[in-house]
């Protein structure tokens, strides 16, 4: 009989103790889910900012270099002008240089 409620006390010591542990791993298990779950907020929240500010920097790079480049068209536009009449210039002064001469040597 001495044998037998030792034997059951110590079964009982085993059963507790393994509960025990089950127990604490149960916790363990329960508080790593919960930081699992603020550090997967916290990495979508930055995911989403680190995107929208990405956009936003698209945007206004785009909008920078559309700026510019209508900036440029216009300044090439406004030069082809400008040569452009100076060359309506050129051609006239040179017609009426011709002109001149060729009025000379007819008179000659």
């Amino acid at each position: 009989m001495d044998i037998l409620s030792f034997i059951l006390g110590m079964s009982i010591v085993v059963v507790i103790a393994v509960a025990v542990v089950a127990v604490i791993a149960f916790v363990k298990v329960n508080r790593l889910n919960k930081e699992i779950e603020s550090i997967h907020t916290i990495y979508s929240g930055e995911f989403e900012r680190v995107n929208r500010d990405r956009t936003d920097s698209e945007r206004q790079i785009y909008s920078v270099l559309d700026s510019r480049l209508d900036k440029l068209e216009s300044k090439i536009k406004n030069n082809n002008n400008d040569l452009s009449n100076d060359m309506a210039q050129m051609n006239e002064r040179i017609y009426n240089e011709l002109l001149s001469l060729t009025k000379k040597n007819n008179l000659k």
